[in-house]
């Protein structure tokens, strides 16, 4: 979450998304709770018919979760962007909303080690904890060979 606030100090996530981050795991859970109970991130409900269309479209033909339906849908009516790392999701989200910009996770620790926040070497550990301990796996030996 720390990682995330350094990105962007205004953070919005969906209801469906949060209903996803809910039921994963309990420390996740908590950590979510906390950030929205400290407005590090604010729950938005998709409001306007263009949101609701584009949520129902993308969520209909079952290639995306309606976590992923419901951001893109917010991100593309709202002209904001989108941090998502499930490939398929991007590249969807590439053809259907080609404007909507997608931040991953790669993006975001490499700009907290460009802007100070994080060295190289404790962005390698973290990367390491994500693998060991979580099951997410980024596809980067070291993120020193993506500052240059």
């Amino acid at each position: 979450m720390d990682l995330l606030y350094e990105y962007s100090p205004k953070l919005l996530t969906t209801d469906f998304v949060k209903k996803e981050v809910s039921a994963k795991s309990k420390l996740q859970k908590e950590r979510f709770k906390h950030a929205v109970r400290t407005s590090r991130i604010e729950v938005e409900t998709l409001s306007s018919p263009l949101e609701m269309d584009l949520f129902t479209k993308l969520s209909s033909d079952e290639r995306l979760g309606v976590g992923e339906s419901s951001a893109v849908a917010l991100a593309s009516e709202r002209d904001i962007s989108v941090a998502m790392d499930d490939k398929r999701a991007i590249e969807i989200t590439k053809i259907i909303a080609p404007l909507v910009k997608v931040i991953t996770t790669k993006d975001i620790v490499v700009g907290a080690i460009q802007n100070g926040y994080l060295t190289v070497q404790e962005a390698d550990t973290i990367k390491l904890d994500w693998a060991e301990n979580h099951r997410f796996r980024l596809n980067v030996e070291s993120f020193e060979s993506l500052i240059r």
